[in-house]
């Protein structure tokens, strides 16, 4: 079993390269976000101020910003900064090889490594300047230490397995479940049971100093901002998409276009395609489980697969802590029991094994397409956001809500004020939470000093504070925002005065907007403006349009169309107004085509751009179903909006 063929390291060289190829090259293609840069710039620190402020203020234990600190000593690129969890995301694949070659064999080998080498989520973590490939790392050397630990104790083993184990420990507080892992893989096992456990106690002896650290910011409530939450209907999917051909945590990996298709529409629908998918898999890998149950090292895998797992999903039932990136390192034990069905006791895999493998391969590249190619699964382009933001402040600007990309990649100082009242800390430990009216007094006092407002909304509400200030913005200022400003990330500018407002808007507003032949500009659009398949749109109490205004235009119109059927006593009275004053009233008694025009308010005149409101004094089937939210219901149809002489 352990005789060495001539291929297999040639193998090996050709899965590790496929690893690197994999997670190499595009480590520079996208901007750092908030938790790369708090590592950076925590790394970036004097080594005592750097191990200071972890033991302090982060989640996590010291070892990895340590080796970040040393690290950027090469430099602080995208580049070289994720170069270090690459190299620990490729040199897992070797060592994984070699804890399977010895204990299960080379076909195992080859087919564990070559599905950790592709393996979607291990693949996009390894281009992340965070701990978990150093995590995953380290729990391959420790779990084959520990396996033959529990077989052969020598000198070298228990060295290798207290080196790796401590230094996890002090990468990852998650480390702990491992530790738990493998105490349970040995339960059964009598004879070895209190000599594996005597490992295990001098590991956490070693540890104790993380454990009051641990301790320590538990009491002073550090992690308050940190809980992680999942839907709980949602974690057997999440955790199925991991475990298999999934990864990216904040969508859902659909391969081809016709399932993206379908996720879009049918997110239940999607969800059994994919468990069909991955249907194959799944039994291998349960074939798996039940041939590493009958060894002693087959144990130590599944308890590490599993009993992290189950660890995460049993909190969470308590509280919002589970996120399948902290399963990162129990994709080299799944990888493991995956291979043991595929191989299951023979010399050589089967044809059915060897067709799973393909197939596992192979949608994990639709995959990684997928991930390095959909702009979709990007990370936020903060490098580029940053440096238009720096093109396009002036004089009088403020910054609210900045984020730690936004301070990083900007060339100069951005002009900050802060929504918290008082000590950060202390923020933090009430929970992120400050009283409305503390934040509209705060913002009472910080406006009358600035023209314009920038500000970072909530991507998902939820911070209160955030959702407080943007409310009390867009209720007492303008909204100003340049279309480049609407994307992902994306920022407000808000101005006060609405003259300002028609200033900032005009350049990127049309003339003319023809709904009928194009879907429009729908940077000009404000409130909801609901589209039908003929290209005409549905206006409704909340829709308007801004228009920009060239020369001597003095004249607005509008081509409507009006189906009197639909409203109470087949008559709808429709007014066209401009920055709120009325230009034109009809009174509709018929359907048809209806043109509305007429001559600018004055106040119009001095501005770049108007805003363009039609306003009816019915709603369509309001008047019969009250259930119908008003700034949603429908008013009539529109089909042409422009400004001329």
């Amino acid at each position: 079993m352990n005789r060495r063929a001539r291929w297999e390291t040639p193998a090996l060289v050709s899965i590790t390269l496929l690893a690197a190829a994999l997670r190499l090259p595009w480590l520079a293609a996208e901007s750092f976000w908030s938790d790369e840069i708090g590592t950076l710039l925590t790394a970036a620190k004097p080594l005592w101020k750097t191990v200071g402020a972890i033991i302090l203020t982060d989640m996590n234990p010291p070892l990895f910003y340590t080796l970040v600190h040393f690290w950027l000593w090469l430099g602080h690129s995208e580049w070289i900064a994720r170069l270090l969890p690459a190299l620990c995301g490729v040199a897992a694949i070797p060592l994984l090889w070699l804890f399977v070659r010895r204990w299960f064999g080379v076909w195992p080998a080859v087919f564990a490594s070559a599905m950790l080498a592709m393996w979607p989520a291990h693949v996009y973590y390894s281009g992340e300047l965070r701990y978990q490939t150093l995590t995953t790392l380290l729990a391959v050397l420790s779990c084959s230490s520990f396996a033959a630990l529990i077989t052969e104790e020598t000198p070298r083993n228990k060295e290798l397995y207290w080196c790796a184990t401590i230094a996890g420990l002090y990468t990852n507080y998650l480390f702990l479940f491992l530790l738990v892992a493998q105490a349970v893989a040995v339960w059964p096992e009598k004879g070895i049971r209190r000599l594996a456990w005597r490992r295990l106690g001098i590991a956490l002896l070693a540890f104790l100093p993380g454990l009051l650290i641990l301790g320590w910011q538990a009491v002073h409530r550090n992690w308050a901002v940190k809980l992680l939450a999942a839907e709980p209907t949602r974690r057997g999917f999440d955790l199925l998409s991991w475990w298999t051909f999934g990864g990216v945590p904040w969508r859902a990996t659909t391969l081809w276009p016709w399932l993206d298709r379908i996720h879009d529409v049918a997110l239940g629908r999607y969800e059994i395609i994919f468990a069909a998918l991955a249907l194959p898999i799944v039994v291998c890998f349960a074939r798996g489980g039940l041939i590493a149950r009958r060894s002693a090292t087959g144990r130590v895998v599944l308890a590490w697969a599993f009993v992290p797992t189950a660890i995460l999903l049993a909190g969470s039932l308590f509280a919002p802590i589970f996120e399948v990136k902290l399963l990162l390192p129990t994709l080299p034990a799944v990888a493991v029991v995956f291979s043991l069905g595929a191989v299951s006791s023979r010399p050589r895999p089967s044809v059915l094994g060897v067709a799973i493998l393909l197939y596992f391969l192979v949608l994990s590249g639709f995959a990684l397409r997928q991930q390095l190619t959909d702009p979709r699964y990007f990370r936020d382009d903060w490098r580029t956001l940053a440096k238009q933001l720096a093109g396009d402040l002036r004089e009088g600007d403020v910054m609210l809500n900045a984020t730690f990309e936004l301070r990083y990649y900007s060339p100069r100082p951005l002009p900050e004020e802060q929504l918290v009242v008082g000590d950060p800390r202390e923020f933090v430990k009430r929970g992120c939470v400050q009283p409305r009216e503390t934040t509209e007094a705060q913002l009472r006092a910080v406006l009358p000093r600035y023209r314009r407002v920038w500000f970072y909304p909530n991507v998902i509400r939820g911070i209160q504070l955030v959702d407080d200030a943007e409310n009390l913005l867009r209720a007492n200022l303008y909204d100003a925002t340049p279309p480049s400003y609407r994307g992902r990330p994306r920022l407000l500018l808000l101005v006060k005065d609405r003259a300002d407002l028609a200033a900032e808007l005009a350049p990127y507003l049309p003339t003319t907007i023809d709904f009928e032949h194009r879907h429009g500009d729908e940077s000009a659009l404000r409130g909801w403006w609901l589209p039908t398949d003929e290209g005409w749109r549905w206006t409704t109490v909340a829709a308007s349009a801004w228009l920009r205004r060239e020369g001597d235009a003095r004249r607005v119109r509008a081509r409507i169309y009006v189906n009197t059927d639909l409203f109470p006593q087949h008559m709808v009275r429709v007014t066209l107004q401009v920055e709120g004053a009325t230009v034109d009233v009809q009174s509709i008694t018929r359907s048809n085509q209806i043109m509305l025009s007429g001559t600018l308010p004055d106040v119009a005149l001095s501005r770049p751009a108007v805003e363009v409101r039609i306003v009816t004094d019915k709603i369509i089937y309001q008047d019969m179903n009250d259930r119908v939210p008003h700034d949603l219901a429908r008013t009539v149809l529109v089909g042409e909006l422009s400004l001329g002489r």
